[in-house]
């Protein structure tokens, strides 16, 4: 399949996107991670992106979010992005920044990938963004990879796709006491940036839906970090 593109002009940058992805597993507007991290800044909430860090995304799309780090002036940058169509896109994105090409690296993502690429790198990455649609799961609870964020990173950011269940958000509480223990701060909020973290912890009811807050949320944002 031959992939093309159109380029999306904004205020402050310019970049490519796919104009085919209905055979994509999650098709997505182009603006909406625009917004989300260059305006809304989701990723930045609790922590900046600083020119000590070494980032690692993990679900990079289109490359909305390396751009942003490279902006910043990051170190490195290493992105993993399972999706063909956005992967190419993401390559084709990255070559706004031909002085860059050094502090970048792309690859396909699978658990199995990422610990290779995390061994076997002398960079040790201290900045993870995380949004791989429920595989954050077999990547946050793979022993080998708990050690690594313990060991070397100071500030994780990404999204928890719960899917209304109870059991997948205990699951998040398991990680969280994990990071807690070892002396993280922690935070939880929704899309919006309300705090949720207590709202897990204690299963609040919420007599409006007539559901706990375990079971009522979709997908929220996790945020932890070395104090």
């Amino acid at each position: 399949m031959e992939l093309g593109f159109e380029v999306y002009k904004d205020i402050n940058f310019s970049l490519y996107y796919p104009l085919d992805t209905s055979h994509c597993e999650l098709p997505l507007h182009h603006s909406i991670p625009v917004k989300e991290i260059f305006y809304d800044k989701i990723y930045e909430k609790y922590f900046p992106i600083e020119e000590t860090d070494n980032v690692l995304d993990l679900g990079s799309h289109i490359g909305v979010f390396a751009m942003r780090a490279l902006g910043q002036g990051a170190q490195h940058v290493y992105c993993f992005e399972p999706e063909i169509t956005y992967h190419n896109t993401l390559q084709q994105n990255l070559l706004w920044f031909p002085s860059n090409k050094k502090k970048l690296d792309t690859d396909y993502a699978t658990s199995e990938t990422v610990i290779n690429m995390l061994i076997n790198s002398p960079r040790k990455y201290n900045f993870w963004k995380i949004d791989i649609e429920g595989y954050e799961y077999e990547i946050l609870e793979n022993k080998t990879i708990q050690l690594y964020l313990l060991q070397n990173a100071n500030k994780i950011a990404l999204e928890f796709h719960i899917n209304n269940n109870e059991q997948i958000s205990n699951r998040i509480l398991a990680l969280y006491e994990l990071f807690e223990l070892a002396g993280w701060n922690t935070m939880l909020t929704d899309v919006t940036g309300i705090e949720l973290l207590n709202h897990f912890k204690h299963n609040y009811w919420y007599p409006n839906v007539e559901k706990h807050a375990k079971e009522y949320y979709n997908e929220v944002l996790g945020y932890l970090w070395r104090p």
